[in-house]
């Protein structure tokens, strides 16, 4: 969806009315946080992935964004992912970001020019190349293993856009058609259930054969985040992690293993 062409539609879309009871309000403020997809044309393949968690939120996020200014007509928004808190958004954010490495089109740090004449005003930031199916499945396995970090997928079209919460298996990422023109607000949706967020507190892992997770563990006298998997088997509190250039899976306490890496780093104190 051009930006430009709807931005007062996804303003009223992403900026809460305080006067609609039936939506939940975002934690202190009116502005959803979240992640989003973008590119500068409607079908092209390079894709930018960001974050909105500060003060201004998704909306003013996307008003500001220097991607392609001053061409407007370049400036196309495919998917944005709403969360409760801005820990959440920038976790969801690393989750998708540490997968794109397997794209068939490897993550490419583009350099833009300076010249405005050429390009417009636009910032020098990462970007990732890859074919729309393979950024679908990879949007959808992360999301749906994920569901406790995002509260709704939006998925837009050329001229609307779809709506799904958390609370539904998303089974694909399809873009309404053209001559869709529906428009729903986030109260129209069913209301998922939100977790208390509790800050310092690492979000729970939830237990399922191939998960990828994190521990903790000594690397000459210094601790360190290791990535591995979940190999499907529990004795007590213990679950077995099999991590990376690893042939065998080990035992490793049930609150010692974390969701994200960020996670591991910061509750090393927890190391046994």
């Amino acid at each position: 969806m051009n930006f430009f062409d709807h931005e007062r539609q996804i303003k009223k879309l992403l900026i809460l009315d305080e006067k609609r009871e039936r939506i939940n309000k975002p934690p202190a403020d009116k502005h959803w946080k979240g992640c989003y997809v973008i590119s500068r044309n409607d079908h092209d393949n390079v894709h930018k992935l960001g974050v909105a968690w500060g003060d201004g939120g998704l909306f003013n996020r996307l008003k500001n964004y220097k991607i392609c200014m001053p061409y407007k007509d370049e400036f196309f928004v495919q998917y944005v992912f709403v969360c409760d808190t801005k820990e959440k958004a920038k976790a969801l954010e690393k989750r998708i970001l540490s997968r794109t490495d397997k794209f068939t089109d490897k993550r490419i740090a583009e350099q833009v020019f300076d010249d405005e004449k050429v390009s417009g005003v636009r910032s020098k930031e990462y970007r990732f190349t890859a074919k729309k199916q393979d950024l679908k499945d990879l949007l959808k396995a992360e999301l749906n293993e994920y569901a406790d970090l995002w509260r709704y997928a939006i998925i837009f079209g050329k001229n609307s856009w779809k709506i799904i919460p958390s609370t539904k298996k998303l089974t694909n990422l399809q873009r309404p058609p053209a001559s869709r023109t529906e428009k729903p607000s986030l109260a129209d949706v069913e209301q998922p259930k939100v977790d208390t967020f509790i800050p310092g507190v690492a979000v729970p892992v939830k237990f399922k054969k191939g998960k990828v997770v994190w521990t903790v563990s000594k690397a000459k006298d210094k601790l360190k985040a290791y990535k591995g998997r979940l190999d499907g088997r529990i004795e007590g509190d213990n679950w077995y992690v099999l991590w990376d250039g690893y042939k065998l899976a080990y035992a490793v306490k049930k609150n010692g293993i974390y969701a994200t890496k960020a996670d591991a780093e910061a509750d090393f104190n927890a190391y046994q």
